[in-house]
Order: C-alpha cells, then sequence, then structure tokens
C-alpha cells in the first residue's frame, strides 16, 4: 500500500495558498496522525510567515478488482461534472479517460445511459451510508453541467 498523505495549507496575508506535504506509514492510525500534527503546526509555524488553515490526511483504501484500462484511452481526455450546492460555485469533479460512448461531439457528455445515470447518482446520493460533499462539507446537489475536459 501506500503511504497515508497530509497536506498542510497555508496562507500568506496576500490569501495566496500553498501546502506542505507530509508522508507516514500505511499502518499510521488517524489517531497518531492527529497527534503527530497537533504537535507539529506549531514547529512548522514558528518557521514561517503564512498562517496555517488546515491540514488534510488522505488513506490509502484497498480498491475492489476491476478491468484493465480500455486500450486507446487518453487520461487526459475526461470529463467534468458539476452539481449544485448551497455554495456560490458549483461542485466540479473532474473524471480521468471517459469513454468514447459518452462523448457527444467536441464538447458535451451524454448523461443518459444508465452506467452513466447509476454514476451520478452515486455522486448526488452515495451508497446509502455515505455521500460525498464540497470543499465546506455541504450536500452535492443535481447535475449542473457535463463537458468533455482536457487536463494536463
Amino acid at each position: 500500500m501506500a503511504a497515508t498523505t497530509v497536506s498542510v495549507k497555508s496562507v500568506d496575508p496576500y490569501n495566496r495558498s500553498k501546502r506542505s506535504l507530509l508522508r507516514f506509514a500505511d499502518t499510521a492510525t488517524l489517531a497518531q496522525i492527529q497527534s503527530f500534527v497537533t504537535a507539529w503546526v506549531p514547529l512548522q509555524r514558528a518557521i514561517q510567515g503564512p498562517q496555517i488553515v488546515a491540514a488534510e490526511v488522505t488513506f490509502s483504501l484497498t480498491v475492489p478488482a476491476n478491468a484493465a484500462a480500455t486500450a486507446d484511452i487518453n487520461g487526459q481526455e475526461g470529463a467534468r461534472f458539476s452539481f449544485q450546492n448551497a455554495s456560490l460555485n458549483k461542485w466540479g469533479l473532474w473524471i480521468p479517460g471517459i469513454l468514447p460512448t459518452y462523448k457527444v461531439g467536441k464538447k458535451d457528455i451524454d448523461t443518459a445511459p444508465q452506467a452513466m445515470v447509476d454514476f451520478l447518482e452515486a455522486v448526488v446520493v452515495g451508497d446509502g451510508t455515505i455521500a460525498p460533499v464540497n470543499e465546506a462539507s455541504q450536500d452535492v446537489g443535481a447535475l449542473a453541467s457535463a463537458i468533455q475536459s482536457h487536463n494536463k
């Protein structure tokens, strides 16, 4: 498994943000990492000017078995989905390497096929126990747009 990553976000007086990344063994628990970050943030703050405003942890999860990558698919040619939510901005989700089946013309994504309906429903309502939220922990609402997108 990969290491567990902690991202510590700092913001300078001009509201520009940068992140420091720390990695821990995949055996580290959330409690151990929280303890470390609680002790470590004052140490980092003592040597830097920007204010530390957030720390986020990313755990490695077991991915269920799935098929090998589809041949001739460019992972940079994806789809960007925007969803309504309670914030001023829509919440976006980018998916790499969208299959040609779902591309309509040069811009749009077909959201009618059942596999796409199931995917979008899982984003909005979750799996019955948990559902995604936006950056402000607000529920994700209805799909606002689905377009083709190229990321480098």
